[in-house]
């Protein structure tokens, strides 16, 4: 059953509203690489060129897990995605299971505009996956089991500074977590001018929040948030 919770504020000084928004979704049986192969591969190569993201930034090190999470399992820096398993390696002629973890992290690199922030990314590999798997497949790669995926992000807009001119803030937040069992949604946003206003619409990544969601667990996003939106 899902669990649902928002809360959507306006400051008495400020033009937008603020909406923290927290979805629980339990996982169909067996979807968690449907969940992992649809999340990297519609949203990351359109975040991710040439190396860089610009004004997208990974999850904070040291932003609380949605999840509870045993230490080796911690980001090891601002992390944008976490795929953590075991792959299986053949050993005496048998398949036996070994822990992996494939990460790609994020670091700031400059200000190419004064509106704009650009950060270096970084495929880390751990433990037993192979060299030659391209990181995007992992969700469909074989023999491999998921146990853990994460993926969060900081989306930045520019912002007018009296004494400043234009700098980059953050302006919504994006934080997904999932087991084998559920899957954990949280959206910060400060983005929103209308009450009616669906949050984090930026190049369409709700769009693609919602749909991946939808293929792993039954459900969306949207519809629960104008649903709790409605009753208020």
């Amino acid at each position: 059953m899902a669990k649902c919770d928002l809360v959507i504020d306006k400051g008495l000084l400020s033009r937008n509203f603020s909406v923290d928004f927290r979805l629980t979704l339990p996982l169909l049986e067996n979807h968690l690489p449907i969940l992992v192969d649809t999340l990297i591969n519609d949203l990351i190569p359109s975040m991710v060129s040439e190396g860089a993201c610009r004004n997208i930034k990974g999850r904070d090190r040291g932003e609380d897990s949605l999840l509870p999470t045993p230490a080796e399992e911690l980001p090891l820096g601002d992390e944008l995605v976490a795929v953590i398993g075991e792959s299986y390696v053949e050993q005496r002629n048998r398949l036996t299971p070994q822990k992996f973890s494939l990460s790609l992290l994020t670091k700031f690199r400059d200000f190419p505009k004064a509106s704009e922030i650009e950060f270096e990314t970084n495929w880390l590999r751990q433990g037993a996956i192979p060299t030659w798997l391209n990181p995007l497949s992992i969700g469909r790669a074989f023999p491999i089991k998921i146990s853990r995926f994460r993926i969060g992000f900081d989306i930045f807009y520019p912002k007018g500074l009296a004494l400043f001119g234009t700098t980059p803030v953050v302006g919504e937040t994006v934080l997904i977590e999932s087991s084998e069992k559920e899957v954990i949604l949280v959206i910060r946003s400060s983005r929103v001018r209308e009450r009616a206003e669906l949050p984090v619409q930026r190049d369409g990544i709700g769009v693609v929040i919602d749909r991946a969601l939808y293929a792993a667990t039954g459900e969306g996003w949207i519809n629960n948030f104008e649903g709790r939106r409605n009753l208020r």
